[in-house]
């Protein structure tokens, strides 16, 4: 009765992340961003204020650690073009010149740490790979309109 219960509260914490917070929220990669910067970067512990006050710590942490999962996958499976298409639509939400954003991310890798914890090392080095290709692309594309 009680696992019952937890996977009910955790199913409705995921749905007010996805309906409250994460439905403003345009892209795959800023969900994917905003996700990962809700994670201590130092223990490695998720957590939302809002949540945590309506489901409690426990199962907020658990609803934003499903969600940041399942927002990865979603994105480390695509074919390259459609991750191109991602990344640039992620990089003009942001209001921040665009060819910043791409030299940022290229020099400075960001998209290493937006990786959830406990993957498998294939599947992250792919992805980091693909995300590299991906700016080289829009980096190339961006160069050629100048």
């Amino acid at each position: 009765m009680e696992t019952r219960f937890v996977n009910e509260a955790l199913e409705s914490a995921i749905d007010d992340l996805n309906d409250r917070s994460l439905e403003c929220i345009e892209t795959r990669f800023a969900k994917l961003v905003y996700l990962a910067s809700t994670r201590d970067y130092n223990t490695g512990h998720y957590h939302h204020e809002g949540l945590a006050r309506r489901f409690g710590e426990d199962i907020s942490e658990k609803a934003l650690a499903e969600t940041h999962r399942s927002i990865f996958d979603a994105l480390a499976l695509l074919p390259i073009e459609t991750l191109v298409e991602e990344l640039e639509r992620y990089v003009h939400s942001t209001r921040v010149p665009y060819e910043e954003v791409l030299d940022a991310w290229y020099n400075l890798e960001p998209y290493r740490v937006i990786v959830p914890a406990g993957y498998e090392q294939l599947l992250i080095e792919t992805f980091v790979s693909d995300v590299r290709v991906a700016l080289a692309i829009l980096l190339t594309r961006q160069r050629k309109q100048r």
